[in-house]
Protein backbone atom coordinates (compact mmCIF):
# COMPACT_ATOMS: atom_id res chain seq x y z
CA UNK A 1 0.00 0.00 0.00
CA UNK A 2 1.25 3.04 -0.65
CA UNK A 3 1.78 5.93 1.97
CA UNK A 4 -0.04 9.47 0.40
CA UNK A 5 2.95 12.43 0.58
CA UNK A 6 1.08 14.51 3.59
CA UNK A 7 3.05 17.31 2.89
CA UNK A 8 0.95 18.31 -0.17
CA UNK A 9 -2.14 18.36 2.15
CA UNK A 10 -3.62 21.25 4.54
CA UNK A 11 -2.35 18.80 7.04
CA UNK A 12 1.37 18.57 5.39
CA UNK A 13 1.57 22.01 5.31
CA UNK A 14 0.54 22.29 9.41
CA UNK A 15 3.59 19.86 10.10
CA UNK A 16 5.94 22.69 7.67
CA UNK A 17 4.46 25.11 10.04
CA UNK A 18 4.91 23.62 13.39
CA UNK A 19 8.26 22.01 12.12
CA UNK A 20 9.41 25.86 10.84
CA UNK A 21 8.47 26.92 13.99
CA UNK A 22 10.57 24.69 16.06
CA UNK A 23 13.24 24.67 13.75
CA UNK A 24 13.25 28.94 14.71
CA UNK A 25 13.51 28.14 18.32
CA UNK A 26 15.86 25.37 18.40
CA UNK A 27 18.53 26.05 15.22
CA UNK A 28 21.25 23.61 15.99
CA UNK A 29 18.66 21.17 15.12
CA UNK A 30 18.94 20.32 11.30
CA UNK A 31 15.32 21.39 9.66
CA UNK A 32 15.05 17.78 7.82
CA UNK A 33 15.38 16.26 11.85
CA UNK A 34 13.10 18.59 13.17
CA UNK A 35 10.35 17.64 10.06
CA UNK A 36 10.88 14.19 11.12
CA UNK A 37 10.18 14.58 14.51
CA UNK A 38 6.88 16.54 13.98
CA UNK A 39 5.76 13.86 11.49
CA UNK A 40 6.55 10.62 13.81
CA UNK A 41 4.25 12.96 16.66
CA UNK A 42 1.80 13.19 14.13
CA UNK A 43 1.88 9.43 13.02
CA UNK A 44 1.92 8.05 16.94
CA UNK A 45 -1.37 10.20 17.15
CA UNK A 46 -2.96 8.89 14.08
CA UNK A 47 -2.00 5.47 15.35
CA UNK A 48 -4.97 6.65 18.04
CA UNK A 49 -7.29 8.87 15.34
CA UNK A 50 -6.86 8.48 11.94
CA UNK A 51 -8.37 12.38 11.78
CA UNK A 52 -6.61 14.14 14.26
CA UNK A 53 -5.72 16.84 13.38
CA UNK A 54 -2.29 18.84 13.86
CA UNK A 55 -2.62 19.52 17.61
CA UNK A 56 -0.96 21.66 20.56
CA UNK A 57 -0.29 17.53 21.60
CA UNK A 58 1.77 16.94 17.98
CA UNK A 59 3.88 20.01 18.85
CA UNK A 60 4.35 19.44 22.66
CA UNK A 61 5.45 16.23 21.89
CA UNK A 62 8.05 17.47 19.09
CA UNK A 63 9.10 20.36 21.13
CA UNK A 64 10.18 18.27 23.79
CA UNK A 65 12.10 16.25 21.28
CA UNK A 66 13.71 18.84 19.85
CA UNK A 67 14.47 20.80 22.60
CA UNK A 68 16.42 17.59 23.66
CA UNK A 69 17.91 17.12 20.76
CA UNK A 70 19.43 20.76 21.21
CA UNK A 71 20.46 19.99 24.12
CA UNK A 72 22.38 17.40 22.66
CA UNK A 73 23.99 18.72 20.19
CA UNK A 74 25.43 21.66 22.93
CA UNK A 75 26.85 19.17 24.63
CA UNK A 76 28.71 17.49 22.64
CA UNK A 77 29.97 20.56 21.08
CA UNK A 78 30.97 21.94 24.42
CA UNK A 79 32.59 18.61 24.85
CA UNK A 80 34.23 19.31 21.43
CA UNK A 81 35.37 22.66 22.18
CA UNK A 82 35.42 24.97 24.91
CA UNK A 83 35.63 21.97 28.15
CA UNK A 84 35.92 24.93 30.85
CA UNK A 85 32.94 27.41 30.50
CA UNK A 86 29.27 27.01 31.37
CA UNK A 87 26.91 25.58 29.03
CA UNK A 88 23.82 27.80 28.25
CA UNK A 89 20.43 26.30 27.06
CA UNK A 90 18.22 27.73 24.65
CA UNK A 91 15.18 26.62 26.37
CA UNK A 92 14.55 28.47 29.61
CA UNK A 93 12.57 25.78 30.77
CA UNK A 94 15.28 22.61 30.82
CA UNK A 95 16.94 21.77 34.18
CA UNK A 96 20.00 20.95 32.87
CA UNK A 97 23.57 21.57 34.98
CA UNK A 98 27.28 20.85 33.65
CA UNK A 99 29.99 19.32 35.66
CA UNK A 100 33.49 20.03 35.02
CA UNK A 101 36.72 19.86 37.00
CA UNK A 102 40.15 20.95 36.47
CA UNK A 103 40.54 18.25 34.08
CA UNK A 104 37.65 19.09 32.36
CA UNK A 105 33.88 17.60 31.53
CA UNK A 106 32.81 15.58 34.27
CA UNK A 107 28.95 14.77 33.48
CA UNK A 108 25.51 16.28 33.36
CA UNK A 109 22.50 16.39 35.64
CA UNK A 110 19.32 16.93 34.68
CA UNK A 111 15.97 17.29 36.26
CA UNK A 112 13.15 14.83 36.09
CA UNK A 113 10.45 15.83 37.56
CA UNK A 114 11.13 15.17 41.23
CA UNK A 115 14.28 13.82 41.30
CA UNK A 116 18.06 14.35 39.36
CA UNK A 117 19.33 11.82 36.85
CA UNK A 118 23.18 11.99 36.18
CA UNK A 119 25.24 11.17 33.23
CA UNK A 120 28.94 10.52 33.41
CA UNK A 121 31.60 12.05 30.64
CA UNK A 122 31.67 8.86 29.00
CA UNK A 123 27.96 9.22 28.54
CA UNK A 124 27.44 5.96 31.26
CA UNK A 125 24.26 6.35 33.00
CA UNK A 126 24.78 7.05 37.13
CA UNK A 127 21.29 7.12 38.46
CA UNK A 128 18.44 9.22 39.81
CA UNK A 129 18.56 11.53 42.86
CA UNK A 130 16.72 12.98 45.14
CA UNK A 131 18.50 16.55 45.21
CA UNK A 132 21.06 18.47 43.04
CA UNK A 133 23.17 18.11 46.12
CA UNK A 134 23.33 14.41 45.73
CA UNK A 135 23.23 14.12 41.97
CA UNK A 136 26.58 16.44 42.37
CA UNK A 137 28.48 14.03 45.04
CA UNK A 138 27.87 11.35 42.45
CA UNK A 139 30.01 13.71 39.56
CA UNK A 140 32.34 14.94 42.22
CA UNK A 141 36.33 13.58 41.48
CA UNK A 142 37.46 16.51 43.02
CA UNK A 143 36.88 19.34 45.35
CA UNK A 144 37.26 21.57 42.44
CA UNK A 145 33.99 20.24 40.84
CA UNK A 146 31.94 23.03 39.99
CA UNK A 147 28.07 22.99 39.09
CA UNK A 148 26.63 25.57 36.11
CA UNK A 149 23.23 26.00 35.78
CA UNK A 150 21.65 28.15 32.67
CA UNK A 151 18.62 28.46 35.20
CA UNK A 152 18.50 29.33 39.08
CA UNK A 153 17.45 25.70 40.77
CA UNK A 154 14.65 25.55 42.72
Amino acid sequence: MNEPNILRSARGEQIADVAQRLHAEFPRVPLAEVFEIVIEEHRAILDHDPAAPITGLVAAGALERVARRQSIAELEQLMLTDRTSALHWASPDRDIWVAEDNAGWVGMIERHGAHFHVVGHLGQDLGDFADLTAAAAALTHTELVQIYSAITPA
